[in-house]
């Protein structure tokens, strides 16, 4: 319930995303000592965030309210050490700038557990978790579109605002689907500042091709 009310604490930018942010800032200059360090520093700040101490020991639980809530009373130890060989986590598996990225984006995409738009502008923005997201409903008002891209006009634009709605379509190059109460028209049309598409990468996202967000 505290999560819910109006003063409720919220995160704006934590620690541990500001070492994957350096970090990647770091991999784009090609300096992969300095990109490591604060990726490793950023997987075990994130994990310290989530109550996981090197070396303590965890149960699975929920927060009800102010108060934790144990569902099991299995436990498991915390090791950064252990996490960070992992092989979709340890950074000297990566061969290339483009598979380091991936991990930079996907340890932070989890270190945001809980911040949902923020972790979908991630996946729009990198690419990473490169996955197939699809609707729970999928009928005929909700196809499977994949995961959207972009938010949809509101109802209350198409039903009074009609025309001036149809030139902003036109001139964004927005897609039309399912044109009805249910609308999903432009949720997989690009926004202006997106280069590819998304939220799949390409190769070519993936080899750098300058110094404006290329990695390899």
């Amino acid at each position: 319930k505290v999560a819910y009310t109006e003063t409720a604490p919220l995160y704006v930018l934590t620690y541990d995303e500001t070492e994957f942010n350096i970090a990647e800032y770091y991999l784009r200059q090609n300096n992969l000592g300095q990109a490591r360090s604060h990726y490793e520093a950023g997987v075990e700040a994130s994990m310290a965030r989530w109550g996981c101490a090197d070396g303590g020991t965890v149960s699975p639980s929920f927060r009800s309210g102010i108060e934790v809530v144990t569902i099991s009373a299995v436990t498991q130890t915390v090791d950064y050490a252990t996490y960070l060989a992992d092989p979709l986590v340890d950074w000297t598996a990566a061969t290339t700038n483009g598979e380091r990225a991936q991990l930079i984006c996907e340890q932070r995409w989890a270190a945001i557990f809980g911040q949902g738009v923020q972790a979908w502008h991630e996946v729009r923005r990198t690419g990473f978790p490169a996955r197939t997201f699809e609707f729970e409903l999928q009928a005929a008002n909700y196809p499977d579109m994949g995961m959207p891209v972009r938010l949809p006009y509101s109802l209350q634009e198409e039903t009074y605002n009609t025309e001036n709605l149809s030139t902003a379509k036109t001139d964004q190059k927005i897609e039309l689907s399912n044109e009805s109460m249910f609308s999903t028209s432009g949720i997989t049309s690009q926004m202006w500042w997106h280069t590819r598409k998304n939220p799949i990468p390409t190769e070519k996202d993936l080899t750098p091709q300058d110094d404006k967000g290329s990695y390899d």
